[in-house]
């Protein structure tokens, strides 16, 4: 069976972490200067979760 991947899912997905719902289990974040630095820590095995690029809007 395939997964639908519309807005209305990610929105739903995104709502269930500020409620405790879902743990995205984040270990590492990075401003987008050093955004080069994010796929190397997850190359070389330095994480055990989800890396972010954190954007301001």
């Amino acid at each position: 069976m395939a997964r639908a991947r519309t807005a209305a899912v990610l929105d739903a997905v995104t709502d269930l972490v500020p409620r405790g719902a879902l743990n995205p289990h984040v270990t590492g974040t990075f401003p987008p200067a050093r955004a080069e630095e994010a796929p190397r820590a997850v190359e070389n095995g330095h994480t055990r979760g989800k890396i972010l690029i954190e954007v301001v809007a």
